[in-house]
């Protein structure tokens, strides 16, 4: 087997790993979004609350972090790519001089942790915000 063929095989692969990735990336920033949206609806619907919300420090850090973990999925998004590029140019699959130069050197996998935390961290803080108000 040549280097190439090595090269197209290995690319093959971090291409089905990375769609994988993007897949759940895509779906836990819809669902941040939608957190966003459904936790006023929690508070008009639920709780009850009508003309004005009142704004608890637990629900502006819940939705700190669901807008931080929107962000940064897709900012994996674009990394994911990135690094993709990177990885086809170094094995010369892809010829450098029609793609644009990287802005920010991070590790897809990086952000993709940063993500993950932010999703989990947003929904936790607004667990304890509805627990806090319901009980």
């Amino acid at each position: 087997m040549t280097d190439e063929e090595k090269s197209k095989i290995m690319m093959e692969e971090e291409h089905k790993l990375m769609a994988g990735y993007m897949d759940t990336a895509k779906t836990f920033t819809q669902l941040s979004i939608g957190a966003l949206v459904l936790s006023i609806t929690f508070l008009e619907k639920i709780l009850g609350f009508k003309d004005k919300i009142p704004i608890h420090y637990l629900l502006l850090i819940a939705w700190l972090f669901w807008l931080l973990a929107a962000l940064s999925g897709a900012f994996y998004q674009y990394r994911a790519v990135k690094w993709l590029e990177k990885l086809g140019i170094e094995s010369n699959l892809i010829k450098k001089q029609n793609h644009v130069g990287d802005l920010l050197k991070v590790y897809p996998y990086q952000v993709y942790g940063a993500f993950l935390v932010f999703f989990f961290l947003g929904t936790i803080f607004f667990a304890i915000f509805g627990a806090t108000i319901i009980l």
